[in-house]
């Protein structure tokens, strides 16, 4: 079955990264050091790993420190404190010594000291669950495709580059943020009657919510303008990058929409014989974005998209 190969692959792929974490776990390990050796876009491999794994890749390389800890503080012949941190990839000792108490609920010292392990296993229990989660995988990568609870309809379009005029909100993905970016933007463009019936309104989200802290993520608002627009002091002029994009029909609420988009990394990239090329993802809203904000959204999602590279 074709869709079981590519969710292989995926799974190769994260497998490859899980080796070299655990095979480099006391070096320095960047998003854009693990996304190149899972041949994945920089630009999206922390919200592939997560929909996949269940841990962000940070969470997930603290935990397998940790742990590797928790083992060499009670090896015979243990080595010091912060030699150990060291050899396990933290920056100081009490770098190391606040990552173990959080994760297992005392000091280094005190693990060390206690010959009775059960005084750590309450507060290890949901770590203890995540490790075994991770061993697996996630049911997203399972070898035979799990019957999924939703049917992506997905369809594959090659877009043209557009050439926009933005309004950049600064300050997080909150609803009536963007809704009064959209407004600066419409009054913008009216006044130089460049927002018709016609007019594509398109959201470019630049920031990954798991890696940049929410309120502080980028959320571009954008209209197509003739090339020869220039922009202000108050509104930007970029291009979009043409290209091949995958196109998913969103109706719901705000909480549905980051639903959908953890769907459609974790249930519909691995089996679509697709992965995320290096550019971002938009959407073109299917409503007024500039109005008082409604319950219900409709929108089209673009996921930029590649040939999945199988080896």
């Amino acid at each position: 079955m074709q869709t079981t190969s590519f969710r292989a692959a995926y799974a190769t792929r994260i497998h490859r990264v899980i080796t070299f974490i655990t095979e480099h776990i006391d070096e320095e390990l960047s998003l854009e050091t693990l996304a190149k050796e899972a041949y994945f876009s920089p630009f999206h491999f922390h919200r592939i790993f997560t929909a996949l794994v269940g841990e962000t890749p940070n969470v997930f390389v603290n935990r397998l420190r940790v742990e590797r800890a928790a083992w060499m503080l009670t090896h015979p012949g243990a080595k010091s404190i912060t030699q150990i941190a060291f050899d396990c990839g933290f920056s100081s000792s009490a770098a190391f010594s606040r990552a173990f108490k959080q994760a297992f609920g005392v000091s280094p010292t005190e693990w060390r000291r206690s010959k009775d392990r059960k005084i750590c296993k309450t507060d290890r229990k949901d770590w203890k669950d995540k490790f075994e989660a991770g061993n697996d995988i996630g049911l997203a990568l399972r070898d035979e495709p799990q019957q999924q609870a939703h049917q992506w309809n997905v369809t594959i379009t090659q877009m043209p580059r557009f050439h926009v005029a933005y309004v950049a909100n600064l300050q997080g993905y909150r609803v009536e943020k963007i809704r009064e970016a959209w407004q600066q933007l419409w009054q913008w463009a009216s006044a130089r009657d460049l927002w018709t019936a016609e007019t594509l309104p398109i959201g470019i989200s630049l920031d990954d919510p798991g890696i940049t802290s929410a309120d502080k993520c980028r959320y571009y608002v954008c209209i197509p303008v003739p090339e020869v627009v220039s922009g202000d002091q108050c509104v930007g002029v970029m291009d979009i990058a043409g290209g091949k994009y995958a196109v998913y029909r969103f109706e719901g609420t705000q909480p549905e929409l980051h639903a959908a988009y953890h769907g459609l990394y974790s249930e519909w990239l691995p089996d679509s014989g697709f992965q995320l090329s290096d550019r971002p993802c938009y959407e073109i809203c299917r409503f007024a974005p500039a109005d008082p904000v409604k319950e219900n959204m409709i929108m089209d999602i673009y996921l930029p998209v590649e040939p999945l590279q199988m080896w």
